[in-house]
């Protein structure tokens, strides 16, 4: 089965206008109606109780899609591990390591934490030397999750293999958020599912250099791989996209 993330954040932060949030809840109830594994949202100093209260109404609600949350400040972080309306915590690794005495605090307290992490892992940390000790840290730690980030234009395929036997001693859940290079979006999403990659993070038409979230499902078809996706509610939110992002 092949899990799609749909995340919209690059393209509501680069929405020319102020978001409306009303606007943006909409366009979030359309997507939640999809059924996508997992959505991600984007809280700051200014929205939070508007999204918290949103997304505790959806939680309430019991849905199948996991919320995946990113917070732009760190005073935010207490107010955001008390609260019970997200599933998991992205979380940007260089973030992670630059408070890690704070990070390790917080685990201690809620050991259950770590489990609820979802590390946000560039392409070029992997290059870097000491990247394998740090892995082992995060192991340590018992955060299980990794979404690796392409962050770098014109990507060898090869990396992805290089990428994958650096992490094959670790136990983590990979998640591929991958850029469209023209047209050969389709040959990293072949490549990774022939090594056995099933999950991916998109974008409803490819906003922001992000693969297209039409095409990922296309891809799954056409490999008879199940989606969880409800096909007459993603045409809706496809249309709300374009209405939504349309008018800037």
């Amino acid at each position: 089965m092949i899990h799609i993330t749909e995340s919209p954040l690059a393209a509501i932060a680069a929405m020319s206008k102020a978001p409306d949030l009303e606007k943006i809840f909409s366009y979030y109830k359309s997507l939640f109606r999809v059924n996508f594994n997992y959505l991600d949202f984007e809280l700051n100093e200014k929205n939070y109780s508007e999204y918290a209260h949103f997304l505790s109404e959806f939680k309430a609600q019991k849905t199948d899609t996991q919320i995946c949350v990113k917070v732009t400040t760190s005073k935010l972080h207490e107010k955001l591990i008390l609260a019970k309306f997200w599933d998991y915590w992205l979380l940007d690794i260089d973030e992670f390591f630059t408070k890690k005495t704070i990070f390790n605090d917080f685990f201690k307290a809620d050991q259950s934490l770590a489990q609820k992490i979802i590390l946000l892992v560039p392409f070029s940390f992997f290059m870097a030397k000491e990247s394998e000790h740090l892995f082992q840290e995060i192991s340590d730690l018992k955060i299980t999750k990794i979404r690796i980030l392409e962050d770098e234009e014109n990507q060898n395929l090869n990396d992805f293999e290089k990428i994958l036997q650096m992490l094959e001693n670790y136990n983590f859940e990979h998640f591929w958020h991958l850029k469209t290079h023209d047209e050969n979006w389709q040959a990293s999403i072949e490549k990774l599912h022939a090594l056995g990659e099933r999950n991916f993070v998109s974008c409803l038409h490819g906003l922001q250099h992000q693969i297209p979230t039409e095409n990922l499902i296309s891809f799954a078809n056409v490999h008879r791989a199940p989606i969880s996706i409800r096909t007459l509610a993603f045409e809706h939110a496809y249309n709300r996209a374009l209405y939504l992002f349309g008018e800037q």
